[in-house]
């Protein structure tokens, strides 16, 4: 699997594992490694840097600084580098609201960034859709959501296509 938080365990020919969490609608990933306690390690580091993270609100101005100043402290305290874990940040798109849950995994996210400045770009972009609030885990909501779900297909998904396609063949995909 890849989409998963924790300790991924990746399989190939040997086993790897890979550190993930979800900062809010943030993914941040350390390279994948072969060594399980080099990859908890990781973890402990990553899991302290989204705890960081959601001490502030994704809809705070200062949430891109936040980010950044937490990666830098937080990396800093556990003795580590971006680029010495392979550190990666994507945004995760909740498609599952537009296309639904019954039998189809549609956890889609951006491309993997190296750059926290590139994927807090790329974040503020995708940001501005409010489309994935009104549904539910349990599919689209049977109450006053419902007409907000068709306002935002409607209105949104447009938009969200267009914005996506771009940053997909930015990243040269």
């Amino acid at each position: 699997g890849g989409h998963g938080q924790g300790i991924v365990n990746v399989f190939g020919r040997d086993a790897w594992y890979r550190a993930i969490v979800n900062a809010g609608s943030l993914r941040i990933s350390a390279r994948k490694v072969e060594n399980l306690t080099e990859a908890l390690d990781q973890l402990v580091a990553l899991t302290a840097l989204k705890q960081r993270v959601a001490a502030v609100s994704q809809e705070s101005i200062n949430f891109e600084e936040h980010v950044k100043d937490s990666l830098r402290e937080v990396l800093g305290e556990y003795d580590m580098s971006a680029v010495d874990i392979g550190l990666e940040f994507q945004i995760p798109l909740h498609m599952r609201c537009w296309f639904g849950t019954k039998g189809v995994r549609m956890e889609r996210f951006t491309p993997a960034y190296t750059s926290i400045d590139e994927a807090l770009s790329v974040w503020k972009r995708l940001n501005q859709f409010q489309y994935h609030l009104t549904w539910s885990r349990r599919g689209l909501r049977k109450d006053r959501h419902l007409a907000g779900w068709m306002w935002a297909l409607h209105h949104e998904w447009p938009q969200f296509r267009s914005v996506y396609l771009d940053i997909l063949a930015e990243a040269g995909q």
